[in-house]
């Protein structure tokens, strides 16, 4: 009686592995891609308190703040840039109109080399009704990073 031989040839072992390698290069370079929009995404945490007094500047006073001072004035908040830095952020400018413009943390601070140091922005935007609608606008960062709002 001879015993047929069970398991894998190696040529079947071969094409399994070149498989694995072509899916594999597929899907790191997209994974990459992931962790950077949602570095970029998880940014907005720090716009946030901003964005909530932006919002009750615009309930209060039925407009949006004209300059940085009148929201100050409005709510005692700080004009000043590195004060809003939170995380991979580190600054936060406060521009015309309740503007807010973010600037990443450089690459010596651990983020990765396509948003380091680049910069974007919100936008509100006042409806007919008077509510507000955010918007996000790319500046130095690559509009394919641009957190969506």
């Amino acid at each position: 009686m001879q015993l047929k031989p069970s398991g894998f040839t190696l040529i079947e072992l071969m094409v399994v592995i070149a498989i694995i390698g072509m899916l594999a290069s597929l899907a790191i370079p997209q994974y990459q891609e992931f962790i950077l929009r949602s570095d970029a995404s998880s940014a907005l945490s720090a716009f946030r308190p901003l964005q909530i007094n932006v919002t009750e500047y615009n309930a209060r006073y039925s407009a949006l703040p004209p300059t940085s001072t009148e929201l100050q004035n409005a709510f005692g908040i700080s004009v000043t840039p590195a004060d809003h830095a939170s995380g991979k952020i580190k600054s936060i400018e406060i521009g015309n109109l309740g503007k807010l413009t973010g600037t990443f943390v450089d690459a010596s601070g651990g983020v990765p080399e396509p948003i380091a140091g680049k910069t974007f922005s919100l936008v509100p935007t006042r409806s007919s009704s008077g509510n507000i609608i955010w918007s996000s606008e790319a500046g130095t960062l690559d509009a394919k990073y641009l957190p969506r709002m």
